[in-house]
């Protein structure tokens, strides 16, 4: 069940090292955002804030990572950040990935006030992403959990960040196949 908390974004994740500011349309509500392997750090109007997601990750080191969305509003700063990180130090998902996909909620202080972590690809759970689905509006992701034959969605509205994710699951299709059944 804890595998399925949310499945959401596999997108291109760009190395930690290679992190972009992100920038909000309105001119006084500029803000930065960069990643240092588990760590999250923003800035604005020259205070910084920061917090370590590692406890929210399923993996045991982050190989990339990349913030997807961003936005400053009177509320505060909201960023959906995707992680990747090896499944394990070995066994046989040693090479495997995690993936996590972590909704960030800083106050107007810049202190972290809210977050939720989404595993939407695993190696060691086998849940594989389905569909990424992405435009103006919104973020929807879906996940497939081969061991527990379910379809996972996470939704998150560009409009309300504040809100966060929203998860939904159902009953994998029985007409298309999964990981553990032939075709």
């Amino acid at each position: 069940m804890r595998a399925f908390i949310g499945c959401l974004v596999s997108l291109l994740a760009i190395s930690c090292q290679h992190s972009k500011p992100s920038v909000a349309p309105a001119s006084h509500l500029h803000f930065s955002a960069s990643l240092e392997g588990a760590k999250v750090n923003v800035m604005a109007d020259g205070r910084s804030g920061s917090v370590d997601l590692r406890p929210q990750l399923a993996g045991v080191r982050v190989v990339s990572s990349q913030v997807i969305f961003s936005v400053r509003n009177e509320k505060g700063i909201f960023l959906v950040v995707d992680f990747v990180s090896r499944s394990s130090n070995g066994g046989e998902c040693g090479s495997g990935t995690e993936e996590n996909l972590v909704w960030v909620a800083f106050d107007r202080s810049l202190r972290p006030v809210n977050l939720t972590s989404a595993l939407i690809a695993s190696c060691l759970q086998s849940v594989a992403v389905a569909r990424v689905h992405q435009d103006d509006r919104s973020i929807v992701v879906t996940s497939d959990s081969a061991i527990q034959h379910l379809r996972g969605f996470v939704f998150f509205r560009k409009a309300a960040p504040e809100l966060g994710f929203t998860f939904q699951k159902a009953d994998l299709p029985q007409n298309e196949p999964d990981a553990d059944r032939p075709n």
